[in-house]
Formats: C-alpha cells, sequence, structure tokens
C-alpha cells in the first residue's frame, strides 16, 4: 500500500488508515504505512482496548528495501486513537450491532478530519490537518505529549482540532451527542 498511499497523500489527501487487531507489538498495512494517519482503538473508560495493535517499527527490518528512503529508521503507530470497542454500528441488511476494531476506530478519526477540512474550507495540508489532530489529542492522566505504540499521540479531539486548526478560534458552533442511547 506505500505507492497509493503516497499518491493519495501527494494529491491532498489525508489517508485514515486502522493500525490492526493483534495487540501489542504488531501492526498491519495500511495502518503501518509510515504516510497513513494510523488509528488506535480506545474503550469507554479511555483506556487502549487489548486488541487495538501498535508498535515501534523499525523500518529497515519491517520494510526493507521496499521501504521509501525518505521514511526515518523508526516510528511509531498509531498516531492516534479513537473510540473502536463495543461501538454502536449500522448492520448490513438493517438493524444495528456492536461491533470492536480499529475499523471501528478509524471513521470517528475520518469525521475528525472532515471537520478539521470542513471548518477551514479545505485550505489546510494533509500535514496540518494531521498535525491538528495529534497536538489536540489526550491521554487520561498523562501529559506527556510524546507519542507511544497504545494511544500514539492519544484520543482524538475533534472539538479541540478544528479550534486548533482555525488559530484557536472556531468558524463554527456544534456539539457532539452520544448517539448510543438513541
Amino acid at each position: 500500500f506505500i505507492d497509493p498511499i503516497q499518491n493519495a497523500r501527494q494529491a491532498g489527501v489525508v489517508v485514515v488508515a486502522s493500525s490492526g487487531n493483534s495487540g501489542v507489538d504488531t501492526s498491519s498495512s495500511p495502518g503501518n504505512v509510515y504516510e497513513a494517519l494510523s488509528i488506535g482503538a480506545s474503550n469507554r473508560n479511555s483506556g487502549i482496548a487489548v486488541f487495538s495493535s501498535g508498535e515501534t517499527i523499525d523500518t529497515s527490518q519491517a520494510w526493507g528495501s521496499t521501504a521509501p528512503t525518505t521514511w526515518p529508521d523508526q516510528y511509531t503507530v498509531p498516531d492516534v486513537a479513537a473510540p473502536g470497542a463495543n461501538i454502536y454500528s449500522a448492520k448490513a441488511g438493517g438493524g444495528y450491532v456492536r461491533y470492536s476494531g480499529t475499523s471501528m476506530a478509524a471513521p470517528h478519526v475520518a469525521g475528525a478530519v472532515a471537520l478539521v477540512q470542513a471548518s477551514t474550507d479545505g485550505a489546510v495540508s494533509p500535514t496540518d490537518v494531521e498535525a491538528s489532530l495529534t497536538q489536540t489529542a489526550w491521554k487520561p492522566g498523562d501529559k506527556s505529549t510524546t507519542p507511544d505504540d497504545r494511544y500514539g499521540a492519544g484520543i482524538v479531539d475533534a472539538y479541540a482540532a478544528v479550534v486548533e486548526s482555525n488559530g484557536g478560534v472556531p468558524e463554527a458552533e456544534f456539539s457532539i451527542i452520544d448517539a448510543s442511547t438513541n
């Protein structure tokens, strides 16, 4: 997935990809491609779900000669986390069901990306969008800004990312509701 992700980035697209569901010290493609915004899964207690993949990737060991020379020697995935455990979701054929996985967390981040882009009239680069998301992400009880292999930079805060993207002033007011009670 390296070439398609790099092509999408060059076209101005933020590529949101799940890190995988095999737990600590693992990751999977496309979520472990350096240019992808890799997503881990948090649970309702703001912890990271046990299944959520994350690791520090040694580029030459993991990718060998397929790694672009522009990649760092090592990097950490996920980049950020979002709710991904026991998520209420539409079910194929109708109705609703609860699913868990980093693939349930990725849509939360894709939505946050869309909010940031919409609030700036799309005038921000993928790098700027990702910076807004990672700089405003949070870890429970942890003031560290150092990314780790469980949370990445932290759990995404869509509202804070929109505000940060607009120089501290949101372009539009919006609220976030818990749809699982509806």
